[in-house]
């Protein structure tokens, strides 16, 4: 096949990227439902699986910016119709089970977290994105971070009229909260910010790469990514090794060619990471609650879970909802 450009290139690798980090995030939730780790196979993957989002994050804020170099109009809708057929759908799941009791009521991982089952309010609230200030409905508990790309993507039009200064001033503001509040045990202190507080402190990580895209080139660019995560590195602030990785793919991915069938497969694991990234929480937790819970048999049915949405929900969705809303 012939070769891309470098456009094109680009974004299957950030596909793949995304892809990734979100078999990173998936390895590391993996690690709470068989218990402590004592044959090292997936070390530090709780955190790990942090810092991907983080860099989940880094990527959002650089995608965003490119959308809405095209234009701002149009742009609204075009985020509902990439988010809400698979997020709604994982909601509608997670219900289904509790209702026909696959999964209890109230239920605890070996490793941090008790679940319960959610109140109306909860789902409600869910709906409308507003995890981070509400509470998340925790059979869906990866939506958190969701909820927190959401609402930076609702004020990014705004964004989009600021001066780069600005933009730095807010991520700097962002950065200051995380270092303040979030260095040391950043899992205790993230997971205890309540009321929007959580989304503060990691706006920076979005603004990164948002900023990053708004500049184009030149070295102040490239120090503005690195220079903060370095900092925060050297203080004790978790950033983390796929947070890293992050950085440095979203460096070269701008001069790399790729070949046309390299591109679609790369595309593909990035359509594949968002139904990976929502439903594998779920699915989880199904195989430990119907007595499947072995390291294949759990990990294959991530993925076998993750093609069927990408082709029943994501893939239809998008299209049916393109036709009603970008009709006009």
């Amino acid at each position: 096949m012939a070769v891309s450009d470098k456009t094109t290139s680009q974004w299957a690798i950030l596909g793949a990227l995304r892809f990734m980090l979100a078999l990173i995030v998936v390895v590391g939730h993996f690690l709470y439902f068989i218990g402590p780790d004592t044959h090292h196979l997936f070390d530090a993957s709780p955190d790990h699986a942090r810092s991907a989002v983080w860099g989940f994050f880094v990527l959002s804020g650089f995608s965003i910016a490119a959308s809405l170099e095209k234009g701002v109009r149009g742009f609204f809708r075009r985020r509902v119709i990439r988010i809400y057929p698979v997020y709604l759908a994982a909601i509608f799941a997670g219900l289904i089970l509790y209702l026909l009791k696959v999964v209890p009521a109230e239920f605890t991982l070996p490793i941090r977290g008790e679940f319960h089952a959610p109140t109306f309010g909860l789902v409600v609230a869910s709906i409308f994105m507003l995890q981070t200030i509400y509470g998340v409905v925790q059979i869906v508990w990866p939506s958190w971070s969701l909820s927190i790309e959401w609402w930076h993507y609702m004020a990014a039009p705004l964004l989009r009229r600021l001066h780069i200064a600005a933009l730095v001033l807010l991520a700097a503001t962002s950065w200051w909260f995380y270092l303040r509040f979030a260095v040391g045990d950043v899992s205790t202190a993230i997971n205890s910010m309540q009321f929007g507080w959580r989304a503060i402190a990691t706006s920076w990580f979005w603004l990164t790469g948002f900023i990053f895209y708004r500049m184009k080139r030149g070295r102040l660019r490239v120090a503005f990514l690195l220079v903060p995560t370095i900092v925060t590195v050297t203080l004790d602030g978790y950033i983390g090794v796929p947070m890293l990785v992050t950085l440095f793919v979203l460096l070269i991915s701008e001069d790399v060619l790729l070949g046309g069938r390299l591109v679609a497969i790369f595309n593909w694991l990035g359509d594949l990471s968002y139904p990976m990234y929502l439903f594998h929480g779920m699915t989880l937790i199904v195989m430990t609650m119907t007595g499947y819970p072995g390291e294949i048999r759990t990990l294959s049915a991530v993925f076998v879970v993750s093609i069927l949405v990408l082709y029943a929900v994501d893939y239809p969705g998008r299209t049916f909802l393109k036709r009603r809303l970008l009709a006009n």
